[in-house]
């Protein structure tokens, strides 16, 4: 199976690739005090912003993370 070439670099040194929701929720936590759009979280987290969406609406419905119209912000709970 094939791998990207930043999974490959971080793969020789020990460091473990976050999944993207993982990703995802770690820099909505550590940002928790602004609303992101989607093409703003994506390229924080250097992922594809279709993945982004999928994984935010996967998030929403797990009652993670909030949607208000083109903004994202992770919940207060």
């Amino acid at each position: 199976m094939t791998m990207d070439m930043e999974e490959f670099e971080a793969a020789g040194n020990g460091e473990e690739r976050l999944s993207t929701s993982e990703a995802v929720v770690k820099f909505l936590l550590e940002n928790r005090d602004r609303a992101w759009q989607r093409r703003e979280i994506a390229d924080e987290i250097n992922r594809d912003p279709n993945t982004v969406g999928t994984n935010l609406s996967r998030l929403k419905d797990r009652g993670l993370v909030r949607h208000r119209k083109n903004h994202w912000a992770i919940t207060d709970d």
